[in-house]
């Protein structure tokens, strides 16, 4: 089983749905620092599964667009995003990096019914290259904003940590509380500083609560 940090399972976002909006932004975000060493021709999202038969209402679209144009998802702010997608609208075009394509997200963006895959959240990217043949890539959004690609092993998040307060369910922590008289909250926090410094700790948990 993986432990996962607090700062997983709570994040800062746009969106009103982790796997539709979070998933397909970060997706998109990871899909254009593979292709963007290259000259793109254009880029085509095929939705699948839940993403398509909810994905207007939820803000798939949006996602996507911020995401190919490689927006921090994290401390993008909401006039950021409106002028953005005024902006891939009156000019018919999205923009990462130095590149510029024709992009209109009623032709690229896909919404495909009545096929079942691997995972209900799905979107493939397909892009078309000037000197190369076309690349296209399957993701899936599991959840709380976690991306897998199709045929790429995910990165186990913890790998190497070594916490002082292993914790794999509530079981563990309690025998951690009962064996050191720490409070909950104490051995929580010294599994975090093995990722982070205390005044970084304070300073992301602080970011969060003013958000919320």
């Amino acid at each position: 089983m993986e432990q996962i940090s607090v700062f997983d399972i709570f994040k800062i976002c746009i969106g009103t749905y982790s796997s539709h909006t979070m998933g397909p932004w970060l997706a998109a975000n990871r899909f254009i620092k593979q292709i963007k060493v290259h000259k793109v021709q254009s880029i085509n999202i095929q939705l699948f599964g839940s993403l398509a038969e909810t994905g207007h209402g939820h803000g798939v679209e949006m996602a996507l667009m911020m995401g190919l144009s490689q927006f921090d998802i994290s401390y993008i702010k909401e006039d950021q995003i409106t002028n953005t997608l005024k902006i891939i609208k009156n000019k018919g075009s999205i923009s990462f990096g130095s590149q510029s394509i024709y992009f209109n997200p009623s032709k690229h963006i896909q919404y495909i019914h009545d096929i079942l895959l691997e995972h209900p959240n799905t979107l493939t990217f397909t892009a078309t290259f000037a000197n190369r043949l076309p690349q296209t890539e399957t993701f899936f959004s599991i959840g709380g904003g976690f991306v897998l690609q199709e045929g790429v092993p995910p990165d186990p998040i913890n790998a190497n940590c070594k916490f002082p307060y292993p914790i794999n369910s509530e079981k563990d922590l309690l025998h951690w509380i009962q064996k050191t008289g720490l409070s909950m909250s104490k051995i929580v926090l010294e599994n975090e500083l093995v990722h982070k410094s205390s005044s970084a700790v304070n300073s992301d948990l602080q970011q969060i609560w003013d958000v919320m």
